[in-house]
């Protein structure tokens, strides 16, 4: 509350009454038209309270007379101005000074003699009378004019001071903390005028200040500023919460203070409120479910707020309503039926209103429902604060009374309402990654049925399955690739049968977007089939997706909904038509070793039965003819000795050929037994064992491979064989040598003999294959099937010294 500038009047008799009220007239020309404060003339003391406006224009005039009087008014009110008549007896304008600056020793004073004389004038300044206005003035203006331009003038400068221009309170305390001298705004702080408030000591004011209110330590140690929050009590018995800043006066004396301040009870309230919210709020960092967030959130608003019929409205799963999930008590008593807010309600409802809110997404505030004119329904809430909450609904702060909230109370609901949304957020998301959790291992648990079904149409019927009870599709259909039928339904939800007709094979031709899906090998999704051109528009389904299942075939997944699928369904979608995929893979694969075994099994048979025939029916005649040709050689003295050295030859020759027969039988039977080979010692053990002549052997590798001993030890001696055969004759002599292949992929064998020409080398590996006559077509030939028992690669190259290379890949690479 702003108060006009107060001048003191001091005459010398009642009788000049004249000069005031021209001094109104003059002076009431300048007050505001319509203030509460007129200019006027007090007879008795008053005093204002509030907040001085150094900018006022009006000015009241307070006439005294007596000494009394003048003591008494000086003591009671606050005066920008003193007025002093001199007309010595009857009133002595020096004495009356003497008396102002005892009780007021700022106050400007405007001394007005009857008659004016250069000698007066000078004592009047020399006293530190501010101004000089005689009544016989030397221009022929009239004294009322004079005085009330000077009045203004005096009363503007009083008010000009940096001092009193502060915005804040501030007060001059001497040495011992009393006070000296304060504003117009920290009078009205204090609680009363200065010449009441002036000799007051600085701890009265302060109510819980401890040890600081005492007069040493009202300042640092090293002088600085010292800020404190301090509990005051003012001079009239309010108690409010000021901030205090105390500065050492320099030109004071030791102890001398100047302080400034402010009303910060309002903010301190308001922040103690907003930490009270946001201690509450925490608690919403841990909630779990909807319910118990949204009840952390009504009885925040209750106790913090004070708002007695508040609630939260969460949108149905339907979309059509906004319905209460948690509310204070107090609604039950007040309202007939909770309330619970229907979309598409008539405007003037409070339905429509609070839709209006949820879908604009801007928060509203309502002072008094009863004065708004887009709610006509009546409601027992007047005032109304509504929040939405992202998508979830919205937050009804609400009481009784109106003009219940205020600034505070919208910036304490915007923030509950933003902590509450991003709750709300998390809450959904953890319900969601629970859910997909639960879903994920459950599906985890129907994997064990996929991978036992025997047959694909069991297992089309497993993920069928699990599509509806798993992750709740309702309509789910699994097409396997038929070359001649193409897409062929074989495994279904119960709900196809009841909603959808009979479902037919699909081909490239027929438009279908399940055909689509299986030749790009791409999941197509379809928020609504009716805008697409699908086979199935208007049969009822909305919501399809449609999985890949490779090469194999496609699952679909419909709803009879639009846009029925989350991200998460997907998700999980992707994970079934991928395991299926899987599991028709490894069936097909395990298929596909089944009928290798079986074949394997047969071939096996017919090798046993041909080893039979080879080890029977061919060594015992062979036997025979051998024992018939050692007795001829006894018995004959015919000198044919050469014929039987012939015919010995010829069932040596006879007998390697059964051997090798009988060694690629057994091969094909045996199972790799593998462990890890240091190949110099296998190499020079099998080098030993074959009848190698005068060759020479260099091994350079020092190689462990993974394999069969035995069978690598047939490989190096049927290459031992093969290059000494080979490359000894004309009685020179060969030397082999064994290494390591670059890049650690394997190892070579290769001698220095003649070597095998290019275009014969593909045939080398075949049975029968031999370029001496000598030669059994069979050494190369097993070597090629133990290599290949191994799953590795041999290839036969020119050597270095033009020889035989064969170089083995151990790991034979994609």
């Amino acid at each position: 509350m702003s108060r006009p500038a107060r001048v003191l009047f001091v005459s010398g008799a009642s009788t000049h009454t004249d000069l005031q009220n021209r001094l109104l007239e003059r002076l009431g020309e300048e007050s505001d038209s319509g203030a509460q404060d007129a200019v006027s003339r007090e007879n008795t003391p008053s005093h204002v309270d509030g907040e001085p406006d150094p900018n006022a224009r009006g000015i009241t005039i307070s006439t005294v007379t007596a000494e009394a009087e003048i003591r008494q008014r000086l003591h009671d009110q606050l005066f920008d101005c003193v007025v002093i008549e001199h007309d010595p007896p009857t009133i002595d304008g020096f004495d009356v000074h003497r008396l102002v600056q005892e009780t007021l020793p700022d106050v400007r004073e405007i001394l007005v003699p009857r008659e004016g004389t250069q000698r007066l004038a000078m004592d009047a300044f020399r006293r530190g009378i501010t101004d000089y206005v005689p009544r016989d003035g030397s221009t022929d203006r009239p004294l009322a004019d004079r005085l009330a331009e000077r009045i203004r003038a005096t009363v503007a400068e009083s008010r000009s001071t940096p001092f009193e221009r502060l915005p804040v309170g501030a007060a001059i305390w001497d040495e011992h903390h009393t006070l000296r001298r304060t504003n117009a705004e920290g009078e009205a702080l204090l609680g009363d005028h200065r010449g009441a408030l002036r000799g007051e000591p600085l701890p009265a004011f302060l109510l819980d200040d401890g040890d600081d209110a005492d007069p040493g330590t009202m300042v640092d140690d090293d002088g600085g500023p010292y800020e404190r929050v301090v509990l005051t009590r003012t001079a009239d018995g309010r108690i409010r919460t000021y901030e205090w800043i105390h500065r050492e006066l320099a030109d004071g004396g030791p102890g001398a203070l100047i302080s400034t301040f402010r009303d910060v009870t309002e903010r301190i309230e308001r922040e103690q409120r907003i930490e009270e919210l946001r201690r509450r709020l925490r608690r919403l960092a841990y909630t779990t479910t909807v319910a118990e967030t949204a009840d952390i959130a009504v009885d925040a608003a209750a106790d913090v707020m004070d708002a007695s019929l508040s609630g939260v409205h969460l949108v149905d799963p339907d979309g059509e309503r906004l319905s209460l999930t948690s509310g204070v008590e107090e609604l039950t008593e007040v309202f007939e039926t909770l309330p619970s807010y229907e979309r598409d309600s008539p405007p003037g409802t409070r339905a429509a209103f609070v839709w209006e809110v949820f879908e604009s997404g801007t928060p509203v505030r309502i002072d008094d429902v009863e004065q708004n004119e887009r709610l006509t329904e009546e409601t027992p809430a007047r005032s109304v604060l509504i929040h939405p909450i992202g998508e979830h609904g919205v937050f009804v702060i609400s009481a009784q009374e109106p003009n219940a909230f205020d600034d505070t109370d919208d910036a304490l609901a915007e923030i509950l309402a933003q902590t509450l949304t991003t709750a709300m957020n998390r809450v959904k998301r953890e319900q969601l990654r629970r859910e997909r959790e639960r879903r994920l291992s459950r599906l985890h648990d129907a994997t064990r049925n996929l991978i036992e079904s025997e047959t694909d149409h069991e297992v089309a019927a497993e993920a069928a399955a699990a599509a509806e009870g798993i992750l709740g599709f309702s309509i789910t259909v699994v097409r396997l690739f038929d070359p001649e039928e193409g897409l062929v339904p074989v495994a279904e939800s119960e709900a196809v049968t009841e909603l959808l007709p009979k479902r037919e094979p699909y081909g490239p031709d027929g438009g279908s977007l399940n055909w689509r899906a299986f030749e790009r090998g791409e999941v197509a999704i379809y928020e609504d089939i009716e805008n697409s051109p699908a086979l199935d528009s208007g049969t009822g389904i909305r919501s399809l997706a449609v999985l890949p299942l490779g090469e194999y075939g496609t699952i679909s997944i419909g709803e009879t909904e639009p846009h029925a699928f989350e991200e998460s369904d997907i998700s999980l979608a992707r994970i079934l038509a991928t395991t299926v995929e899987t599991v028709l893979e490894a069936q097909q694969r395990n298929a596909e070793i089944r009928r290798q075994r079986d074949d394997l099994e047969t071939q096996n048979e017919r090798l046993e039965r041909f080893a039979n025939v080879v080890s029977h029916d061919l060594r015992n005649p062979l036997n025979v003819a051998r024992g018939r040709l050692q007795l001829a050689r006894e018995d004959c003295r015919c000198g044919a000795s050469d014929h039987f050295e012939a015919i010995e030859d010829a069932h040596e020759r006879m007998l390697s050929l059964i051997e090798g027969l009988l060694t690629l039988a057994r091969e094909g039977q045996a199972s790799i037994d593998r462990e890890p080979a240091q190949l110099r010692h296998l190499i020079e053990r099998c080098w030993r064992t074959v009848d190698t002549d005068d060759a020479d052997l260099e091994v350079l590798t020092d190689r462990t491979v993974l394999g069969d001993r035995v069978q690598l030890g047939q490989l190096f001696e049927n290459c031992f064989r093969n290059a000494v055969e080979h490359g000894t004759g004309d009685g020179g002599s060969v030397t082999v040598t064994v290494g390591d292949l670059p890049e650690d992929a394997g190892f070579y064998l290769e001698d220095d003999g003649p070597g095998i020409p290019e275009e014969r080398r593909s045939e080398a590996f075949e049975f029968g294959h031999t370029t001496s006559g000598e030669g059994t077509g069979f050494g190369l030939a097993i070597v090629g099937r133990i290599v290949d028992a191994h799953g590795w690669d041999v290839t036969l190259v020119e050597g270095t010294e033009g020889g035989a290379r064969f170089e083995f890949r151990t790991d034979p690479g994609p």
